[in-house]
């Protein structure tokens, strides 16, 4: 049954991006002046989605995990950050790993679709096919974490 429940919220979640492609059509003269906030938008959920995995795994990590995890969204954020395949593939591993706590996994959920509602709004070229070939890596991680 929880199997079920995560590669529901796997689909759920990437149907964001196609959200934010709708959204970004019937709003196009306010996306406009929404761009500037969608570049702090977009880290700021990152984090926050890396704050709830330390949280859930507060028994397992220790100070030094946190401080770990925190370093690596730095390097990320400095590193790789225009790089939308890579953050979704992360997104994955974000999903996937809060999949033992269905609350962390629900808070998860709607940051990851928040973030592709953001990101598909923010891109200059709207189209699904261009969506699709962007942002596979989640989908393909998201499933063969979750059939092993």
């Amino acid at each position: 049954m929880l199997s079920l429940l995560y590669f529901g919220l796997l689909f759920a979640t990437y149907l964001g991006l196609f959200a934010g492609l709708w959204l970004a059509k019937i709003a196009e003269e306010e996306l406009k002046e929404g761009v500037k906030f969608f570049k702090w938008l977009k880290p700021t959920l990152f984090l926050l989605a890396l704050i709830i995995i330390a949280v859930v795994f507060h028994d397992v990590f220790n100070t030094i995990a946190v401080v770990l995890l925190l370093l690596l969204f730095a390097l990320i954020l400095l590193l790789r950050w225009h790089q939308d395949n890579f953050i979704y593939g992360l997104f994955a591993v974000i999903l996937f790993l809060s999949f033992p706590n269905t609350l962390a996994l629900s808070f998860n959920g709607v940051i990851i679709f928040f973030y592709g509602l953001v990101q598909s709004s923010s891109l200059s070229k709207r189209t699904f096919n261009h969506v699709i070939a962007n942002h596979w890596l989640f989908l393909v991680v998201g499933l063969l974490l979750g059939l092993f």
